[in-house]
């Protein structure tokens, strides 16, 4: 019996069960409704009984997941172990911690988890279709998207121990150099820090022309496999 209601319990929590969208909407709603109090420089009654009622129904949603998680990760009793540990209850539990810092605002321990707050619109990804395909297609192309991301880390660091050398100056610190480089890189380029030597401007030059390809590349694959996985999308649903 408790099985049973508890496989239901799993149905109602799953983003991917159609028949109980209902609930998805309500966290949905509930996300948003969290967000009105950080539109205010100070707390009111209105902002402070909002963050305890969607702090209960984020604490509400953080149990259910954990009781019905064995559901999930198929583990057994070590599932409900697991659980607390995965990357999404982790997430979870920041952003609950984080309302109950606005509703205990004397505790400085819970208001450390304050800066965390803004992390409660990242949780309407997990209700977004879009973004699934997006991380199967970041996971298809994990090893390409890796060895570019290493690269573009080993040429911002080479290009801004080079500049650090010949551009001393310029450079208050060496993380000053790092920033310069990665905005070139970016092909941003605030234009507040300038090469001043000749072999300043051609590393600066290197690295913006280098920067197109690094930008470009990533794009280019994320792309493709969105247009390819929402092609699959669509023949399935077709068919």
């Amino acid at each position: 019996m408790v099985n049973m209601v508890r496989k239901k319990l799993f149905k109602i929590v799953e983003k991917d069960t159609t028949y109980y969208e209902w609930y998805d909407i309500l966290i949905l709603i509930c996300i948003w409704i969290s967000i009105i109090p950080l539109t205010f420089k100070e707390q009111n009654n209105f902002t402070y009984i909002l963050t305890i009622l969607t702090t209960i129904v984020f604490v509400i949603d953080y149990i259910l997941r954990w009781i019905t998680s064995d559901f999930r990760l198929k583990k057994g009793i070590a599932s409900f172990i697991k659980y607390p540990f995965t990357l999404s209850a982790i997430f979870d539990l920041v952003v609950i911690l984080s309302c109950f810092s606005e509703i205990f605002n004397s505790s400085y321990i819970l208001r450390i988890f304050s800066i965390f707050r803004i992390l409660r619109i990242a949780k309407t990804l997990r209700y977004s279709s879009k973004f699934e395909i997006i991380k199967s297609v970041v996971n298809k192309n994990k090893k390409i998207l890796e060895v570019v991301c290493g690269f573009t880390a080993g040429f911002i660091f080479i290009s801004a121990l080079i500049m650090f050398q010949f551009e001393n100056q310029s450079f208050k610190d060496f993380f000053e150099a790092i920033y310069w480089s990665t905005t070139v890189l970016t092909t941003v380029g605030y234009g507040d820090i300038c090469p001043k030597t000749e072999i300043g401007r051609l590393i600066s030059i290197i690295s913006s022309l280098v920067g197109i390809a690094f930008v470009a590349l990533p794009t280019g694959i994320i792309t493709s496999g969105f247009v390819e996985e929402l092609n699959k999308e669509k023949e399935n649903d077709e068919k």
